[in-house]
């Protein structure tokens, strides 16, 4: 108990972004905004305190309109760090394989977690290609994909993506992938040092690269591509691949996405994440840029 105490006296009140948590001074515990401070005993040296709060229903809260308990824990900070201790594998096919993870969390609790990965491939399995297309006399713009997925039921709009091949480097895949999906061809690749990408640390390893190249679409090389717009499939036909190309303004790749969606087609996660860090930095330049006055 001291310990937590001595953990909410550090933070005043500090209220999280996270649904339901709550930090409350130690003096008023008990009650707080409406909130009851619970306590729970689940491991004989782990005090648990839980905070409940009404929250207002509405879509995805309840439900109608009514009010909807949500509960949060704040635990002592423990020494012990989680460690596995085995994997084994459940089931597989030609792409994935389900395994089952032992491990002992930070209490040394023994527990076992579910978890996918690729067969015979490293962690970092993976290349997503972001293409500038760069033309004499005209805006940036940025080459995107569509295909469906049948795991999301939807098509979907993504960067251009592949498995890395045999032998290959992460930029002769990506160059690979980008003229299978697109027909364009890499003029130079603007940088690779972004971090790997976790696809989903909640059920598996695998990681992706994001790589970005800008497009010369006045080369002769793209020329043909360039000329046929929207026009045409791409992809490998033995695979099942029906792709097609959307290109949209580099200065509007938020608004674009959201456009997508809007008509009813799925956003990749790492697009989406990309295009709002790019619109948040252009607006703070905006913002911060020296007056023309």
């Amino acid at each position: 108990m001291a310990a937590v105490l001595t953990v909410l006296r550090a933070v005043p009140y500090v209220a999280s972004s996270s649904p339901g948590m709550l930090f409350v001074p130690p003096a008023q515990i008990g009650w707080h905004g409406g909130m009851q401070l619970m306590t729970q005993q689940p491991h004989p040296s782990v005090f648990t305190p839980m905070l409940r709060r009404p929250v207002s229903g509405g879509a995805g809260r309840g439900g109608g309109g009514k009010p909807m308990s949500v509960l949060s824990t704040v635990r002592a900070e423990v020494d012990g760090v989680a460690k596995i201790s085995g994997r084994r594998k459940v089931a597989g096919t030609r792409w994935l394989e389900l395994q089952q993870i032992d491990y002992h969390d930070e209490s040394g609790v023994p527990r076992v977690w579910d978890a996918v990965s690729r067969p015979g491939l490293p962690d970092l399995c993976a290349v997503a290609i972001l293409p500038i297309l760069k033309k004499k006399g005209s805006q940036d713009q940025i080459m995107l994909i569509s295909q469906f997925r049948p795991a999301v039921g939807a098509y979907c709009i993504e960067a251009p993506a592949g498995l890395l091949g045999e032998g290959e480097d992460l930029r002769e895949t990506a160059a690979r992938e980008l003229l299978e999906e697109t027909g364009l061809t890499v003029s130079r690749f603007v940088a690779d040092d972004a971090g790997d990408l976790l696809n989903d640390p909640g059920i598996t390893p695998t990681r992706v690269k994001l790589l970005v190249c800008e497009v010369d679409l006045d080369d002769a090389a793209n020329k043909e591509a360039s000329e046929r717009g929207h026009e045409g499939v791409y992809g490998l036909a033995e695979e099942g691949e029906y792709i097609r190309r959307k290109v949209v303004p580099l200065a509007a790749f938020r608004d674009s996405l959201a456009e997508f969606e809007r008509e009813g087609f799925a956003v990749d996660g790492k697009l989406m994440c990309f295009a709002r860090g790019l619109a948040f930095g252009m607006e703070i330049a905006a913002k911060f840029a020296p007056s023309s006055k």
